[in-house]
């Protein structure tokens, strides 16, 4: 199995990170039942809110003759967080596909032309991580690591909302190969088959001399592996996906 360098596999893992996180949102852009207060109101209370309901339906009222229009359809406004992003998660994963088209559209091996299909914004993300899957094996490292961190900030915001992230499992049996330290984790999310394996914060490439023997090696990376990179890490983390299932 080739090995990847560690931008490219970096942007990989940022990608497939942002891709879970993004199918989430829908659930947070509209409030929903747990923010309503579930308790019995008394007879002053009622007449106060009532007061309220109506006061609120006079300024909705005189808004939308002033032509302005909510955000939001349903029974409360959107949330922006929300919104904002889902927008800046399509936004990224679109201008990455059109970076990596105009790199590799002369490329021998080089996916379908990416042209931005899709009427929503859903389906635009969706074709634009599609194509992004197939792309990033294609692109230089410098250009892999420039996506790759607009990806994870994207996913990071995301994660922001949804309060929710990649799963990570320890691998307590296995040795860092650069580092030697039992402190390995893999990395996985519901889209993604493979997981990707990653050590210490800390634990980074020294270059020619590091001690991780990776073919490919980025001075000051962190050091990361697919789980198909070595049968050990394959074998493992085989087992726990079987004790998960």
């Amino acid at each position: 199995m080739t090995q990847l360098h560690p931008n490219i596999l970096g942007a990989f893992a940022a990608l497939e990170d942002l891709a879970d996180q993004h199918r989430w949102l829908d659930e947070h852009l509209e409030p929903g039942p747990q923010r309503r207060r579930a308790r019995t109101l008394g007879p002053a209370a009622r007449a106060s809110l009532n007061r309220l309901h109506q006061a609120e339906r006079r300024d909705l009222a005189e808004t939308l003759r002033a032509g302005l229009y909510p955000f939001g359809t349903g029974r409360a406004p959107i949330n922006l967080d929300a919104s904002g992003a889902s927008a800046l998660g399509r936004d990224v994963t679109v201008d990455a596909a059109w970076l990596c088209l105009d790199a590799i559209h002369t490329h021998p091996d080089a996916p379908p032309p990416y042209t931005c299909p899709g009427d929503t914004e859903a389906e635009q993300f969706d074709h634009a991580v599609d194509y992004l899957r197939d792309a990033l094996l294609l692109v230089h490292p410098d250009l892999a690591g420039t996506i790759g961190s607009a990806l994870n900030a994207a996913a990071n915001m995301c994660g922001h909302v949804t309060r929710s992230g990649p799963d990570r499992t320890p691998l307590p049996g296995l040795r860092c190969p650069a580092c030697g330290v039992r402190s390995l984790q893999a990395l996985t999310t519901s889209m993604f088959g493979e997981a990707i394996i990653m050590c210490r914060p800390d634990c980074r490439c020294r270059g020619v001399d590091c001690l991780c023997r990776k073919p490919t090696r980025a001075p000051l990376q962190r050091h990361m592996w697919r789980s198909d990179e070595d049968p050990r890490f394959a074998q493992l983390v085989a087992l726990l996906s079987r004790q998960v299932a």
